[in-house]
């Protein structure tokens, strides 16, 4: 199998496809043991093997990183970029005003078309000071944006502090944009930050059924990083992808 058979969907006529489906969100959330960037980079590299159009959101890493991270994959962003095929929001001289941002993305995804938005991460806006209602509202704006354009959506939250009595924040501004999300991913540390589990849950705002995981309890996944990317084993099988 191939590293992109971990998530796969059935479309209406009966074909599996890696693509996500349009006016589709799916959030990720990860901890410091167990980051998920490596996920983000995957569905880039993924939607513009397709090819896809990529509106990425960087509110937390550079588009340098990026582009260090994919060249490893053969990707070459600046060339994507060039080529209109990949946009870069760099989030971190927006993120003061949600307006500015909101205007920069809804920019940005009018020339894109149809196109996978990534938003890299969503916890940084309450890092830098933000309520979780306002950042609540901007994402709630975001998913509006995604569905008008025919577009998927993939978002990052941090998700060390979503079972701590102390971080309301944090845990009021997860239950609403999971409100709002079709899939759920999860990713926890086994033993290093190259080896995890990705558990997948379905989302509240999923309606129609892609075939994604069951209707009862999530799909696991263990995984491992080298420098290709990751690969994947069914939970108890012990052999990866």
């Amino acid at each position: 199998m191939s590293r992109d058979d971990f998530l796969t969907f059935t479309t209406p006529t009966g074909i599996r496809t890696s693509s996500l489906p349009i006016d589709f969100a799916v959030l990720l959330t990860d901890t410091l043991e167990s980051p998920a960037t490596f996920l983000l980079t995957h569905f880039v590299a993924r939607a513009l093997r397709e090819p896809r159009k990529v509106l990425f959101v960087g509110l937390s890493l550079a588009f340098e990183h990026y582009a260090t991270v994919l060249k490893k994959n053969g990707i070459q962003l600046a060339n994507e970029r060039t080529a209109d095929r990949f946009a870069f929001v760099d989030g971190s001289t927006a993120a003061g005003s949600l307006p500015k941002l909101y205007e920069a993305i809804a920019t940005a995804l009018q020339s894109s078309g149809s196109a996978l938005v990534i938003i890299d991460d969503l916890s940084s806006l309450l890092w830098s000071g933000h309520s979780s209602t306002d950042v609540a509202r901007f994402f709630a704006g975001v998913r509006a944006l995604v569905a008008s354009s025919s577009s998927s959506l993939v978002t990052l939250m941090h998700g060390d502090d979503l079972h701590t009595a102390g971080d309301l924040e944090d845990s009021h501004l997860f239950r609403r944009v999971l409100q709002q999300s079709d899939l759920w991913l999860q990713t926890t540390s086994l033993s290093s930050q190259t080896r995890g589990e990705l558990s997948i849950y379905r989302g509240p705002a999923l309606v129609e059924d892609y075939g994604i995981v069951d209707r009862s309890g999530p799909t696991a996944l263990q995984y491992k990083l080298d420098e290709s990317g990751p690969t994947f084993s069914v939970k108890g099988l012990g052999k990866f992808l």
